[in-house]
């Protein structure tokens, strides 16, 4: 099934909140599959970090409307200032959600605002070597006498006597 998405770039003005779905867009883009987060939005931020190039998006008129958006991400940019992502997810699936005068503010809600290096961050798999390595992490974390530990016996002797 596709998770469909819509890309649009908005400039950074004094008085309009990341958080918030912007009135006005300069660009804007629609991808039909692999909208998530975990793909869509970390192949935006690693274009926008490294220059990697972007298959699989349809420039779209200003004025078009798709009522079957799962995402929508914003790129919010400035010259000579840092470029911002935000992440809207549909929150509303109602009957009425899915027509064209229906607002788009009413059925997405924010779920990421930040850098793209935050968003990688937050949202890239991570591959089986950083698990390894964070699993690696914890057995260390728990042979060290001077990383915090749990005292399971007086944790399950809290609402008992000296017995048990």
């Amino acid at each position: 099934m596709a998770t469909r998405s819509s890309i649009r770039f908005a400039t950074r003005e004094a008085g309009i909140s990341f958080n918030e779905i912007p009135n006005a867009i300069h660009a804007k883009f629609y991808a039909h599959w692999d909208g998530y987060p975990s793909h869509r939005g970390v192949e935006i931020a690693e274009s926008i970090l490294h220059g990697r190039k972007i298959e699989g998006w349809e420039i779209e008129d200003l004025t078009s409307r798709h009522t079957d958006l799962e995402y929508i991400y914003y790129v919010w940019q400035t010259k000579n200032k840092l470029t911002y992502i935000s992440i809207f997810e549909r929150t509303d699936f109602s009957e009425e959600s899915w027509h064209l005068d229906y607002d788009e503010k009413d059925a997405f809600i924010c779920i990421f605002v930040g850098l793209p290096t935050a968003l990688i961050d937050k949202y890239k798999p991570k591959t089986q070597e950083q698990l390894d390595e964070e699993d690696n992490q914890a057995i260390i974390n728990a042979e060290d006498p001077n990383y915090p530990s749990i005292d399971w016996d007086a944790r399950h002797k809290l609402n008992t006597d000296e017995e048990g």
